[in-house]
């Protein structure tokens, strides 16, 4: 496809739209079923649609994992993968593990995750979502820039 008339910017791009869209259906699609079963049980018929809400203040988070994602492809193509994954592992234990092992509160105040507002049982909180989306948006631009420019490697 990248020898057909199709824009390098545009092939990512539409590639960049599955992850993106289905994130956020999954996401508001396991909110939504999660607050069903949930109000079922309190007999509470608007738990569907508040938790579907809630479940969608993730999709900045795992933007921002895809940004990084993304810039990588577009600056360092051959240790896309491998850092993609160890970083997405990395930050997993220090979320899991984090307090157990004494780690600094700025450091898991700067993961994505933990960012987040913890809907419904927090206040919630625009800034935190508004500056995750900006931070992907970035990476997303910064890699879809540089792979536009690049050569293609075998």
């Amino acid at each position: 496809q990248l020898a057909t008339a199709v824009s390098r910017t545009r092939w990512s791009v539409e590639r960049l739209a599955i992850p993106v869209v289905g994130t956020a259906v999954l996401l508001a699609v396991g909110g939504g079923v999660l607050g069903a079963v949930y109000g079922s049980t309190v007999g509470d018929g608007t738990q569907a649609g508040r938790l579907a809400l809630a479940a969608l203040a993730y999709w900045p988070a795992v933007m921002v994992l895809a940004g990084v994602a993304v810039a990588l492809f577009g600056w360092l193509p051959r240790a896309t993968v491998a850092v993609s994954w160890t970083l997405l592992v990395a930050m997993w234990f220090v979320m899991i593990v984090g307090d157990a092992l004494h780690v600094p509160d700025w450091l898991l105040d700067v993961l994505p995750f933990s960012a987040t507002p913890r809907q419904p049982a927090e206040a919630f909180s625009w800034l935190p979502l508004v500056v995750m989306t900006v931070v992907a948006a970035a990476l997303m631009t910064a890699g879809l820039t540089r792979f536009a420019r690049r050569d293609i490697q075998a």
